[in-house]
């Protein structure tokens, strides 16, 4: 055998091991991309399930989360306080999602539901008067 040939099969070889590990490391990419939404969704699914059995689970709370939300003014002070406090547990819970999905980590359909549970939310009186007092406490794109 010649060197020349010796060389030309080693450079052969050696393009196709660069372009396995591209490959391979394209491979890998797209893995942990499809993970890190997978653990998006699975945060943003546990977090919201959580602030709603919090709230389900204590008949007091629950009490002032829905007379807070039909009429936030009906509340003693007591009361509207403990409402800030459920009201900015949320609002910190949709703009997380929100955030995520503006990054690109929730595909349309995992977003729509929350969208359309934000807006429902948005137009009650009583997140209306939440974002009167915390509005600077969240982003200017959620709040929008």
């Amino acid at each position: 055998m010649n060197w020349e040939i010796i060389a030309a099969v080693a450079e052969l070889l050696g393009a196709f091991a660069v372009v396995a590990s591209l490959v391979y490391l394209g491979l890998q990419t797209r893995n942990s991309v499809m993970e890190d939404r997978a653990r998006t969704m699975h945060d943003m699914a546990s977090q919201f399930t959580g602030w709603q059995m919090t709230t389900a689970t204590d008949p007091e709370m629950t009490k002032i989360w829905v007379n807070g939300i039909g009429d936030y003014n009906s509340l003693n002070d007591i009361e509207k306080a403990q409402f800030v406090f459920l009201a900015g547990s949320l609002a910190r819970i949709q703009e997380n999602i929100f955030l995520q999905y503006q990054a690109g980590r929730l595909d349309d359909a995992i977003w729509e539901p929350y969208s359309v549970a934000l807006g429902s939310l948005a137009n009650s009186s009583g997140l209306r008067e939440y974002l009167k007092v915390r509005e600077s406490y969240h982003t200017k794109a959620w709040v929008k």
